[in-house]
């Protein structure tokens, strides 16, 4: 018997203007939105086991932050810390979660913001088990004809 079950949800994780923005090697600040900036998750859940796949929308989450995160989750919402998966878009139009030490950045409003993406990836999950429906998995096997891939990498002297 199939007892597959999927849930999803996203939530907006936009910082406040004037935050240092991380991705470069020259200060830059928050000063508008072009895209919001945002946290999905998905939740498996089979038999009594449960799993969550979060993507963050930031340039790289630091292992701490990932510890600290999970753990808030964990509480939040019974799903081991070791069942709890983050990974990050690599977005270069992301506010710092902790501070960058090639250049000054006030700590403070990283520091809130830091909280506010903890907060939200807690309600992120909340809200992707709470959107459990039962579901079915399968896969495709197919061909793709030469030259539809290609290497994305800029080529540098």
């Amino acid at each position: 018997m199939n007892s597959l079950q999927v849930g999803y949800a996203q939530v907006n994780i936009n910082p406040p203007l004037g935050i240092g923005i991380s991705g470069y090697y020259v200060p830059r600040y928050a000063k508008g939105f072009l895209d919001d900036l945002e946290a999905s998750a998905l939740a498996l859940s089979c038999g009594d086991k449960k799993i969550v796949l979060i993507s963050v929308d930031h340039l790289g989450l630091p292992t701490a932050t990932v510890d600290r995160y999970r753990a808030a989750i964990a509480q939040a919402t019974g799903i081991g810390e070791g069942d709890i998966f983050l990974s990050s878009t690599h977005t270069h139009t992301g506010a710092f979660v902790v501070p960058d030490h090639h250049f000054y950045v006030d700590l403070e409003p990283i520091d809130r913001y830091a909280d506010l993406v903890g907060s939200r990836l807690v309600d992120v999950v909340t809200m992707a088990l709470a959107d459990l429906k039962p579901a079915k998995m399968g896969f495709i096997t197919g061909y793709a004809p030469e030259r539809v891939a290609y290497i994305r990498r800029y080529k540098m002297k």
